[in-house]
């Protein structure tokens, strides 16, 4: 049983299927997590950038923005940070399988030009395993949901955290901004 099945009475012709879907879906989440990840990393960067203004000029504000509420929203952003730190991660995946299913398509078609023999999907994904290191190979467990399925589940993870920690900005700036203090 190779790496794209999930169930063992899988045919060729759909375990191919799940690998030309996965590509497309590979190639369609490394675009969607690029543009995700340019948002998000502006947006907290920003925020950070505008706090460490603050903190310079926290003197000639006039009372707008406290002491106090800095320290009172810090967490907010300290959480936000750690959440674009987690989305990143799954990106940096995301990104890697798209690098592995653009050199998979290089090296099929530079194989086949030749005329040597492509090997068996089995036999290719079972080197691959062998070679994947411990934290990428939880991705891609033996008999797991098909490559497509993965890469969605890892868009979605990292789609959530940036999510997340554009809410936690958000309350960042509820927090010190608010007249109340907390």
């Amino acid at each position: 049983m190779n790496n794209q099945t999930e169930h063992p009475d899988t045919t060729s012709e759909e375990r191919a299927a799940d690998q030309y879907v996965g590509e497309v879906l590979v190639a369609a989440a490394d675009k969607g997590f690029r543009s995700l990840d340019v948002f998000v990393t502006w947006f907290t960067a920003g925020t950070a950038a505008a706090v460490g203004l603050f903190a310079a000029n926290l003197p000639n504000l006039g009372g707008l923005i406290a002491l106090p509420a800095i320290k009172s929203a810090m967490p907010w952003l300290g959480a936000a940070l750690v959440l674009v730190l987690i989305s990143k991660f799954f990106g940096s995946l995301i990104c890697t399988m798209a690098g592995v299913a653009d050199e998979v398509r290089r090296i099929r078609r530079e194989v086949t030009s030749t005329g040597e023999a492509m090997p068996s999907a089995d036999a290719f994904f079972a080197a691959a395993e062998r070679a994947t290191p411990w934290p990428v190979r939880c991705f891609t467990a033996k008999g797991g949901p098909p490559l497509g399925r993965k890469v969605l589940r890892t868009l979605m993870i990292s789609g959530l955290t940036a999510l997340l920690a554009a809410g936690c900005v958000v309350i960042f700036w509820g927090v010190l901004l608010s007249p109340v203090r907390i």
